[in-house]
């Protein structure tokens, strides 16, 4: 089950800002709320993300992740329009270590997202297939910084219902298993945030909490057909504008999920 835990949420790659940043870095409107910092505990890794706007746009995100390699640094943000079309990843020592390009069809709608390593000469590449049936269909290729053509035999397919991923089909060649999930019908942190609803998806795979219309309030997971293999249940705190303050797992996951949000 730890395992299992450790797999579906080891693509974590909250959207996140620079630990300093200047006056013009936390141009944040007044007149919006948006969400400032996240203090979270995932699996018992403790990780604190501070997020940065130029109006709503992001413009950089801090990272502060215990445990993890380069796990101090932060991102900076690029549109194009009201689209996010580019996030490049510091180390605390201001050295680029990633590129993320995001690309998008006629619809707006995520269609491909490439993320390279420059010192390792590595890539990673993101397709969405969007069917009639209300599902996305999501494949995975790596390869060097110039070419992503090698598969890596993982297909995902996101369930959507009005607006909302309500079911995760993963398939692999060591793994296959489903999660289903649930929301409440108050405000998600990054609902005010521009661009951000577009990359729900990829914000999705990276960690299934952000990126959606809503917040979540229990997944279950599935190994075999109508067999539950975990059950992951959350309780939410609200401030008086319906956005979360706080979410914690319950049972006999308490302790092992928590978050905290403050706002601007």
């Amino acid at each position: 089950m730890k395992k299992l835990n450790s797999y579906f949420w080891i693509f974590l790659s909250i959207i996140s800002l620079a630990l300093t940043s200047c006056s013009s870095d936390s141009d944040s409107s007044g007149s919006v709320t948006l969400l400032k910092k996240i203090q979270s505990v995932d699996l018992g890794q403790n990780a604190v993300h501070k997020f940065y706007y130029k109006g709503t746009k992001l413009s950089k995100v801090a990272f502060d992740i215990q445990g993890q390699t380069n796990g101090v640094g932060y991102d900076k943000y690029a549109y194009t329009n009201d689209l996010i079309t580019e996030i490049k990843t510091y180390s605390n020592d201001n050295q680029l270590l990633a590129i993320t390009t995001l690309n998008y069809n006629s619809s707006n709608q995520l269609a491909e997202v490439v993320k390279v390593e420059p010192s390792r000469n590595y890539g990673f590449r993101t397709v969405f297939n969007y069917t009639l049936a209300g599902t996305v269909i999501v494949q995975t290729f790596h390869g060097n910084t110039s070419v992503q053509e090698n598969s890596t035999n993982q297909t995902t397919t996101f369930y959507l219902l009005n607006g909302e991923v309500v079911k995760k089909d993963y398939v692999s060649t060591d793994m296959n298993y489903t999660i289903d999930y649930v929301y409440d019908n108050l405000k998600n942190p990054f609902q005010n945030v521009t661009g951000y609803k577009a990359i729900k998806l990829y914000s999705f795979i990276n960690n299934g909490l952000f990126g959606l219309n809503h917040n979540l309030l229990q997944q279950t997971t599935y190994f075999s057909p109508n067999v539950i293999d975990t059950q992951v249940d959350f309780e939410l705190e609200y401030n008086n504008n319906n956005f979360p303050t706080s979410r914690y797992a319950t049972g006999s996951f308490s302790g092992v999920y928590q978050y905290l949000y403050e706002y601007y």
